[in-house]
């Protein structure tokens, strides 16, 4: 799966097969592969997982006590042209239930830069 951030158009968004910030659903014990794709030409993004929903504050990891990310890409640079800065995860999720997405980015998620993940049989 390509998660692409940012892209044009879409400011600050999520962005999967055409979809923006969509409900990702995927069948536990499933091995995901999600290839984040940073096409912001002025910011830096991230791509993180936890299983703590919304709402988000600024630092939605920061002294909120609702659990750090299961995993996530490291802040990924700005474009410049068509190079775009990438990272490659590889995760089994959690059995059941929802998990959320989010950018790690000052305000971000707490502006609507998230989505969820369901994870069902």
């Amino acid at each position: 799966m390509v998660v692409l951030l940012s892209p044009p158009g879409h400011d600050d968004r999520f962005v999967v097969d055409g979809l923006v910030n969509p409900a990702l659903h995927v069948r536990e014990d499933l091995r995901l592969t999600v290839s984040v794709v940073n096409e912001d030409p002025t910011d830096t993004h991230s791509w993180a997982i936890s299983n703590a929903g919304p709402p988000y504050n600024a630092l939605p990891m920061m002294g909120s006590g609702r659990g750090l990310p299961l995993w996530g890409s490291t802040m990924l640079g700005e474009a410049s042209g068509n190079q775009f800065w990438s990272q490659n995860l590889s995760f089994t999720l959690p059995v059941g239930g929802t998990s959320w997405y989010f950018c790690l980015h000052y305000g971000y998620a707490a502006d609507g830069m998230y989505g969820s993940v369901v994870v069902s049989s």
